[in-house]
């Protein structure tokens, strides 16, 4: 992308060029002028370019004057050559003005590289005589496009930048430049500037929606509001650009059709996130080395996409191909952080935290990482330098390094320290209890997955709809009271079965068949009537869901599980109940290949309570197919997360921690 140019520029000039020159200078000419009338337009196209160039990202030019004084060169590569040498800039440009008739010109320019000398584009533009300034832009978007096409990955560049306005490009330019370094409260504010010089501008709509991402806490309708107004601008860009900002807009539309505040039904999310999926593939066939094309990809299968197989790989493999393509690309390491340390334990996520940081990102994100890279290392987590950094920390800051701390399940209990210090800070209101980053539902997450599930529930004043069930299940709570916490969940999503399936489980476990029968003549009155093929799909699903937690609630497994393989938890984002039900009987049927399957669904980054009962699950299945490399693991995990939990946690634990010694005498 053209907004990515300058930056890209500095990687390859860096590998090409002597030491000594400067990868962000560029040295401009003054232009040939073969006819008289044009000779004032010599030094004064300098100027214009200077002005334009200078301070578009990183780049630099050297000062007009300094080249001007004395100049006795050509349009050629010799003159071109010789000025970056002289000037230590690592490209020097050139060019000629002619005139076209009695009104136009036609002017040249030609961009070399100092340091191998070779010629990397050249430009030619038409312009009325009166409008030089309008050539001057012209030549400038071109010569950032020919900066952008050397980046050292290679990645594909557009022709045109999406805005006529110099000034707005030149300030989304600078941006970037802190877009890049992950710096997003010095980006914003230069993406709405760029927004105001130019209201037609997709390209930075489309950045203000994912910066504003980055620094909200909770619900933000200018982050919706900068991605739909994204999509609607994006005709007239290159390929690459549109299907850029249209993914964006549609992730907009998938992000505000479904929030609390905007009840929508299970159809149109599940149609816009098609749509979402199936522009992403149509953009990585044809832009296979984008990389900002598969780090998108790998934002939308990481927050976006229903449970699958491998969900978790596939999103790490799509972030590692970016890193692979664009090495400098800092969002992508700071995604994967979090990712490595759910599939592969802190040592991976210290990689990630170790690469980063070494390229010098600035930022809330940045300030994370180095708190995290204090409290995984053994030797300085308990330290002063580990007081001092979490004392200092705003809430983001915190909130960000507590997210790969969860997946650590270390004697200390950090994640529950980091989160008990989240709640403790006098900025904790300011998170939005309406998403799922506030406080009270980080601390309970950190205690339930830890096998404390009596003080994580205890924490919550307004129980979270998606994990409450779970702690309930696991008794966090008196039977009376979740049942009637959970009734005023429940009638909160009334019209969205995709979410009242999560109800399921503990009406079961209470034996409430009645509210299940209502569940499923519900269920099936959507199959049946649904406005269109995805509202009735999933109508089908609670319906078969409701018949096999009924026959359960009466006795008959058979039928449960017959209901059960009606009911495709695929369809179900946090379906961890149904899960553990379906693969508990398929194992008692002697089914243990197909109970197996249904339990690999993104099950390490599962931050809900009932991940590690699944896990317990799945060793003792892969014990009994002779997998013991992942019985060995889950039976680890299990034991590390709740052998110093509540009581009935600790159960569980110590039946882990038995099969592991087991495994490991081999019998």
């Amino acid at each position: 992308m053209l907004v990515l140019a300058a930056v890209g520029a500095r990687a390859a000039w860096s590998r090409l060029s002597t030491p000594d020159l400067d990868p962000d200078l560029l040295a401009i000419a003054p232009f040939d002028a073969a006819d008289a009338p044009l000779t004032a337009w010599r030094e004064g196209l300098l100027d214009l370019l200077a002005q334009n160039l200078n301070g578009a990202g990183p780049l630099k030019v050297v000062p007009p004057s300094r080249v001007a004084d004395g100049w006795d060169g050509r349009a050629d590569e010799y003159s071109a050559v010789g000025l970056g040498r002289r000037t230590a800039a690592h490209a020097g440009i050139v060019g000629s003005i002619y005139a076209r008739g009695a009104d136009s010109v036609r002017l040249t320019a030609a961009v070399y590289d100092v340091g191998s000398r070779r010629l990397l584009g050249d430009l030619q533009v038409v312009v009325p005589v009166g409008r030089m300034d309008q050539g001057a832009d012209s030549l400038t978007v071109g010569i950032l496009q020919v900066l952008g096409r050397e980046r050292a990955l290679g990645t594909h560049r557009p022709p045109s930048s999406g805005t006529s306005a110099m000034a707005a490009l030149k300030t989304y330019l600078q941006a970037e430049m802190h877009y890049r370094r992950m710096d997003w409260d010095a980006a914003q504010p230069l993406y709405e500037r760029a927004a105001q010089l130019d209201t037609n501008f997709a390209l930075a709509y489309h950045r203000l929606s994912f910066v504003r991402s980055q620094r909200s806490s909770g619900i933000d309708s200018l982050i919706w509001f900068n991605g739909l107004r994204a999509g609607r601008l994006h005709r007239g860009l290159p390929e690459r650009d549109s299907l850029l900002v249209m993914i964006d807009s549609l992730q907009a539309a998938v992000w505000y059709y479904t929030t609390e505040s905007t009840p929508v039904s299970d159809s149109l999310d599940a149609l816009l996130t098609r749509r979402l999926f199936a522009t992403h593939e149509v953009a990585n066939r044809r832009y296979p080395e984008d990389a900002e094309l598969w780090y998108m990809l790998g934002v939308n299968l990481d927050q976006l996409a229903d449970p699958m197989p491998d969900k978790g790989r596939r999103t790490l493999a799509a972030l590692d191909r970016t890193i692979a393509l664009d090495s400098a690309f800092l969002p992508a390491y700071a995604r994967a952080i979090n990712i490595a340390a759910a599939l592969d334990g802190e040592d991976a996520a210290r990689r990630y935290i170790a690469a980063f940081i070494a390229r010098r990102p600035a930022g809330q994100r940045a300030d994370a990482a180095r708190i995290d890279d204090i409290l995984f290392d053994p030797r300085r987590a308990g330290t002063e330098e580990a007081e001092r950094a979490l004392a200092s920390a705003g809430t983001r800051v915190l909130l960000t390094a507590w997210s790969p701390l969860l997946w650590w399940y270390d004697s200390s209990e950090t994640a529950i320290r980091v989160a008990r210090r989240l709640l403790a800070h006098p900025d904790a209101e300011r998170l939005d209890p309406r998403g799922m980053v506030y406080p009270e539902f980080i601390l309970a997450v950190s205690l339930a997955t830890r096998g404390h599930v009596g003080e994580a529930c205890a924490t919550m004043s307004s129980p979270q709809w998606n994990i409450y069930p779970q702690l309930a299940l696991l008794g966090c709570v008196s039977p009376d009271s979740a049942s009637a916490l959970i009734r005023t969940l429940e009638r909160r999503y009334q019209g969205q079965p995709r979410r009242l399936v999560i109800y399921l489980p503990w009406w079961s476990a209470t034996g409430d068949t009645a509210r299940l029968a209502e569940m499923r003549r519900y269920g099936e009155a959507v199959a049946r009537t649904g406005a269109d093929g995805a509202a009735r799909t999933h109508g089908g699903v609670l319906a078969a869901s409701a018949r096999g937690f009924l026959a359960l609630a009466r006795g008959d497994s058979t039928e449960a599980l017959a209901r059960f393989l009606d009911a495709p938890d695929t369809l179900c984002q946090f379906c961890d109940a149904q899960r553990l039900a379906k693969a508990r009987l398929l194992a008692a049927a002697g089914r243990a290949r197909e109970a197996i399957g249904v339990l690999d669904f993104d099950l390490e980054r599962s931050v809900f309570p009932l991940a590690f009962a699944l896990r317990l699950q799945r060793a003792r299945l892969a014990e009994q197919l002779g997998d013991t490399a992942t019985a060995a693991d889950d039976y680890s995990r299990v034991w590390r997360a709740w052998g110093r939990g509540d009581p009935a946690m600790r159960d569980s634990a110590e039946v882990a921690r038995a099969a592991l010694e087991r495994l490991r005498r081999g019998r």
